[in-house]
């Protein structure tokens, strides 16, 4: 339906001065606005601004404090999500909602299923064509045999929407629903929901990506901190006012400029012939000071790699270089060791004596046997031996045979070769003393190592693999420095708190307290926390594999801020990302996957690279053709 039609229908929901507290925080102040049926409304707004308190209060996961809704001019107050169900209101979540051992057409009709009249038997052929008629209709292919935990993330996230397509609904809530589709999956969802508008559903379209509200929605409402800023038709506003509205402040610009040091040589990581999973022989070095973006549709294998640069996912072939130095694949470095001076001190005030011998490293190694383990350590890995000799043998042999042959000789030699005054499970270092970032060859088999080389990480799942949900803020956000917030490997409560009151403050995550569990935090509120986590200090290397998805406009750049300000230190950047204007955006140089390979690398220092070249080398087109 049209923006401009020149008689408005009766709104289909009308909220009216709805207001919302929760202890500490005013959630949604008296706001008022209407959505009416057979048109798709945009609701905008940052991180924290009531968007989701306010689609939580229509699915009835909240009730209102203040205020009324009306559905079809009726007042209705919303009990439950079935009595929302049975209103016809509807609810796609930002974050699944899906029974992963149940099959798709399960989940789809979840509490709906078609039985038998006298055995009450589940009807599995009724129930299977009623799910592929939605995924008909949705034009997308999807199992509806399969178990939902056997799908990839785009695939569920069309399950949640043909969940909600099942229920016959009246309202469709939309909360970010194209984080994780691919441009062909996004088209399908874009006719599906004009499709809906056209038949009389009112549709509610949650989105930080302007450029979808701006060729979707027919009116767009702006909350900011709790209260209702505008409402109006889509045609009335442009990309520069709905930002300004949105943040409160105009930007000066989305995507903040960054000038690229092109005399810079050195490599600060270095990937060669990477294979495993997914995604084989990938090649790439990212500069210091470099910002790479590895970008491709969903299922190209690009997080793929992420994971397996930071030792997060297995590999069967090729190196992981990190400092400019080889070294053969699979082996192990030392854990960083105490200067002589620092353990001497510990080891008086620990035993009541102090040890006259420890004055070297190899003493200062020794030593360390007698201590409890610190935050940090690690005392199960490989031994390797004192000879560095002998350990260059063993990387020759590695680096010429098989991976798994290699391993295995590698092994086998720094076995044999370890002296016996050390003690088992510890390990004489090699090269110069200093702290977790240290250069040199690595291969990373565990993201601990990764880290202790100055490698991190902001994975992609910010709930499987990111953030412990039922923890509390404080400990998220020091996760991966808490020695930082310790003294002789015990915590101390009282700093940790400290330590992460000072990182929410610094990168703007809003919570009542640092107590808060992680699970009560808004998707943008989340992201900030771990960004917080691995932002907190410097790395030579930073991957980060989607870091603005479910963040709003002005978050997103600060994010992109924070990305070259870090760049800018000296790191070197590792961005994957779905988004083509963020990546070409921010991204010096930008590598395109396809079904497992890097199939091009393209320079981007001049901002110039369209997304058609991009579209192109991630579907095989190369070569004009």
């Amino acid at each position: 339906m049209s923006a401009n039609s020149s008689v408005a229908p009766a709104p289909r929901v009308r909220f009216d001065q709805v207001g919302k507290r929760f202890p500490g925080v005013l959630a949604l102040d008296a706001v008022s606005f209407d959505v009416r049926p057979g048109c798709v409304h945009a609701l905008v707004g940052e991180n924290g601004a009531g968007k989701s308190t306010l689609v939580k209060i229509l699915a009835g996961a909240h009730p209102q404090d203040a205020g009324t809704i009306l559905l079809d001019g009726e007042p209705v107050a919303i009990r439950d999500a079935r009595h929302a169900q049975q209103l016809g209101v509807a609810i796609v979540y930002q974050e699944f909602n899906l029974a992963g051992d149940l099959t798709v057409s399960e989940n789809v009709s979840l509490g709906r299923w078609p039985r038998r009249r006298w055995s009450g038997l589940i009807r599995y052929r009724t129930l299977h064509a009623q799910a592929a008629r939605i995924f008909a209709e949705l034009a997308v292919d999807v199992p509806v045999r399969a178990t939902v935990a056997s799908l990839s993330v785009a695939q569920q996230q069309m399950v949640e929407i043909g969940k909600a397509l099942s229920l016959d609904a009246r309202v469709l809530v939309l909360d970010e629903p194209s984080a994780v589709l691919t441009p062909r999956e996004l088209d399908a969802l874009f006719r599906l929901v004009r499709d809906l508008a056209a038949r009389g559903v009112s549709i509610v379209y949650i989105s930080h990506r302007l450029d979808e509200i701006f060729e979707l929605a027919d009116f767009v409402t702006v909350l900011r901190d709790g209260r209702h800023i505008s409402t109006r038709p889509i045609t009335e506003v442009d990309r520069n006012t709905l930002i300004t509205e949105t943040v409160g402040r105009p930007l000066e610009q989305e995507f903040p400029r960054r000038d690229c040091d092109e005399n810079r040589s050195d490599v600060a990581l270095s990937v060669r012939r990477l294979t495993g999973g997914p995604f084989r022989n990938v090649s790439f070095d990212i500069r210091a000071g470099e910002v790479f973006a590895l970008t491709g549709l969903v299922g190209s294998g690009r997080s793929s790699v992420a994971k397996a640069v930071f030792g997060a996912a297995p590999v069967t072939a090729g190196e992981v270089i990190v400092g400019g130095d080889r070294m053969a694949e699979g082996s192990r470095v030392a854990p960083p060791t105490r200067p002589a001076n620092s353990l001497r001190r510990t080891l008086q005030r620990a035993t009541g004596f102090s040890p006259r011998g420890v004055s070297s490293v190899n003493d200062a190694t020794n030593a360390q046997s007698v201590l409890p383990a610190v935050v940090g350590d690690d005392s199960t890995l490989d031994p390797r031996p004192a000879d560095s000799s002998v350990g260059h043998a063993a990387n020759k042999q590695a680096t010429s045979g098989g991976c798994g042959s290699a391993r295995a000789e590698a092994r086998g030699s720094l076995a044999e070769s370890a002296p016996a005054d050390l003690p088992a499970g510890r390990q004489e270092p090699r090269g110069s003393l200093g702290d977790h970032v240290r250069s040199g060859r690595r291969c990373f088999r565990t993201p601990r190592e990764a880290m202790r080389a100055g490698v991190a990480m902001l994975p992609e799942d910010r709930k499987r693999e990111g953030l412990l949900l039922e923890r509390p803020l404080r400990e998220n956000i020091t996760l991966a420095h808490r020695e930082d917030a310790a003294m002789w490997g015990l915590l101390l409560p009282g700093r940790e708190r400290r330590l992460a009151g000072e990182l929410m403050t610094r990168h703007g995550v809003k919570a009542a307290s640092t107590e808060v569990r992680a699970a009560t935090l808004s998707g943008g509120n989340q992201q900030k926390a771990m960004l917080a986590r691995w932002l907190a200090r410097p790395y030579r290397v930073v991957i980060l594999d989607e870091p603005t998805r479910g963040v709003d406009v002005g978050a997103k750049v600060e994010i992109y801020e924070k990305l070259n300000r870090i760049a800018e230190s000296g790191a070197a950047v590792m961005m994957i990302s779905s988004e083509l204007p963020e990546v070409i955006g921010m991204a010096d140089r930008i590598g395109v996957m396809c079904e497992g390979r890097l199939v091009g690398i393209l320079d981007n220092r001049n901002r110039n690279v369209s997304q058609e070249a991009i579209m192109r080398l991630a579907v095989g087109i190369t070569n004009g053709e």
